[in-house]
């Protein structure tokens, strides 16, 4: 529980540091947007210091410490501002909305039991924590032979203060802050464009849709990119509505923040640049948006075409941090793309078409375009793990048709039918969806604020719907209630989720320091601490897997200085690598060490031996 104690302390630094900047970027004069907003700027500022402290091989506890105590003392005048804007905040919602707030509460309670327990999930273990966890041990940015190092890692630096301060749970927390804030930032903007009522349903449709209910229990990245890119569309409407030129590049820093959280998120900024070119044009001949071309008193009237330029620029500088980094330690700028036209460290044309293969297989149809909406909605495992969105969806945004077509209306909906479109034919995974959430979930709250003749029709079936999705809350974080309250022993809780967990616990007690672990059906690397591949041959490049014999796989393992290997039988992998690892030259030279839930760790002896 000290993990929730020092979560407030790092909020207060970073609101209170994002003030600074948020008051002279963009100042909204509301006090929940000036906390939205310098939550947002304060976590850009940890995020970009922790970089550029990894990259001056500098970073450990004690330097993320003095870090996080210099921003404190640099804003400590902020926080009589902090302390009266929450007390502005109106939370009388709260009490002519009982039922509603109770199934908030309900969720709330549930992610945050999912976010103290220790962490389970595959992709967390095995880079969204282990990446920043490496870093850590490395004091800063060091090249690292898994191809997921050169995913954008914005959140991940936020991680690795969680980890400089706490343990794992921390790192959870802190996405589900992010949740937490873009729900506000949902409100925010839903009450900005429309009304209270309409940002209310909108907030609580997308909090109570399961898998934001998943993703505020785990420590992925998705909740940070839809943060970013909801209070980036907000300075982005705002540009749309007043023409103002600070609000349009706020929105390219903000924007530009979300893009280097996920590799889809320059989508974001591709989408909203083609808008704004589209607005732009359209206003050209209006007294909204004059456009001058001459000089006024010495000084040129920029076009503002010019500005979109800019903010094109701007969003760019936030991914390009990564791929910076990629470039200088990777040799190849964006991971698995391009392979043709960079020479990568341990990493081939070859390697990324075996990656693209292992995720391909999407179906292209016009049929399923049409479909796949229901199909998410309805639930279906075939877009990732609980994809199932609820029928709120469904029920809601067909009734948009009789209610009163606003611009906004009209300008979100084709954000969100154009990003759909991009994810239909780049990846079909529910998660990568997230960005376009609150607006969705904006739009599907207007009819309930508009058509009150149906309000005793909607009210009843909407609720009982949030009340069903809470049912997936409580079933995927229940099982961590136990050990996140005290319970239950946390490494009984890691064994039962994680089979394999013992064996890397007698890996980390009984390995010399210098041991060098080779997975396989294993990924969950953050359980270690000694150096290690997976197997995967769409995931590194060091090791040939498929296309040598058992001697020269050997061979290649002993010249790479591999001392062991992991091998988890609850997980199938490949059927070649186990035909090989049931060959004589590793038959011979394996020597079992520790054995477990049908798990096993072997030395990979020399052959001299």
């Amino acid at each position: 529980m000290i993990e929730l104690l020092i979560l407030l302390l790092l909020l207060l630094v970073i609101i209170i540091s994002g003030r600074r900047i948020q008051k002279l970027l963009y100042p909204t004069a509301d006090p929940l947007g000036d906390i939205i907003f310098s939550f947002g700027f304060g976590s850009i500022l940890l995020i970009v210091l922790v970089y550029l402290v990894a990259w001056l091989g500098l970073l450990s506890s004690i330097i993320i410490i003095t870090l996080l105590c210099a921003l404190f003392l640099f804003s400590i005048q902020e926080i009589p501002w902090l302390l009266a804007s929450l007390q502005q905040l109106d939370f009388s919602w709260t009490k002519t909305n009982k039922t509603l707030t109770t199934i908030l509460g309900i969720f709330l309670f549930w992610n945050l039991i999912g976010a103290l327990a220790p962490t389970t999930d595959s992709d967390g273990l095995a880079y969204h924590l282990e990446i920043p966890k490496y870093y850590l041990e490395q004091g800063g940015f060091a090249y690292h032979p898994m191809i997921v190092s050169t995913w954008p890692l914005s959140l991940e630096m936020l991680y690795t203060v969680a980890l400089a301060l706490s343990t794992d749970s921390l790192a959870k927390l802190i996405h589900l802050i992010f949740g937490l804030g873009t729900a506000l930032a949902t409100y925010y903007l839903g009450r900005k464009l429309f009304n209270h009522e309409t940002g209310l349903w909108a907030a609580a449709i997308f909090y109570t849709i399961p898998l934001i209910s998943l993703e505020s229990g785990i420590a992925y990245n998705d909740l940070g990119m839809v943060f970013f890119a909801t209070i980036g569309i907000i300075a982005w409407t705002q540009w749309m509505n007043t023409n103002s030129t600070r609000s349009l590049l706020t929105s390219a820093v903000l924007l530009g923040s979300a893009a280097s959280m996920k590799w889809n998120g320059p989508i974001i900024v591709a989408i909203l640049t083609i808008m704004s070119i589209f607005f732009v044009r359209k206003q050209r001949n209006t007294t909204t948006l004059r456009i001058q071309q001459h000089y006024t008193n010495h000084q040129k009237i920029y076009h503002p075409f010019s500005w979109i330029i800019l903010f094109v620029l701007i969003s760019a500088m936030f991914p390009m941090m990564w791929y910076a980094k990629n470039a200088v330690l990777n040799g190849n700028p964006f991971g698995v793309f391009a392979a043709n036209l960079f020479h990568a460290r341990n990493w081939t044309q070859e390697h990324s078409q075996a990656y693209f293969q292992s995720v391909s297989g999407l179906d292209y149809s016009f049929l399923h375009m049409i479909t796949a909406p229901f199909k998410l909605i309805l639930s279906s495992v075939q877009y990732g793990e609980l994809s199932f969105l609820g029928p709120v969806f469904l029920m809601l945004i067909p009734l948009l048709f009789w209610c009163q077509k606003e611009q906004y209306t009209r300008t979100l909906g084709i954000y969100c039918i154009l990003f759909y479109a991009v994810w239909f034919w780049t990846s079909q995974q529910s998660r990568l969806l997230i960005p376009i959430f609150p607006i969705l979930a904006l739009l599907a709250s207007r009819p309930i604020a508009e058509l009150k003749n149906l309000r005793k029709i909607l009210l009843p079936i909407l609720l009982a719907s949030m009340l069903l999705n809470s049912a997936f809350a409580i079933g995927y974080h229940g099982k961590g209630l136990l050990v996140a309250i005290g319970l239950e022993n946390k490494e009984t809780y890691l064994e039962q989720i994680r089979p394999v967990y013992p064996v890397f616990t007698y890996a980390n007690t009984h390995l010399p320091k210098n041991a060098f672990v080779v997975f396989f059906g294993e990924i969950h690397a953050y359980f270690l601490e000694r150096s290690y591949l997976w197997e995967c041959a769409a995931m590194q490049g060091v090791l040939d897997y498929e296309h040598t014999t058992a001697q020269e796989l050997y061979t290649q393992m002993k010249q790479q200085g591999v001392t062991h290997i992991l091998l988890n039988n609850n997980v199938p992998f490949c059927p070649t690598i186990k035909e090989k690892l049931a060959s004589e030259i590793f038959k011979t030279h394996m020597k079992l060490l520790y054995e477990k839930n049908n798990a096993q760790l072997f030395e990979l002896e020399e052959t001299t031996k």
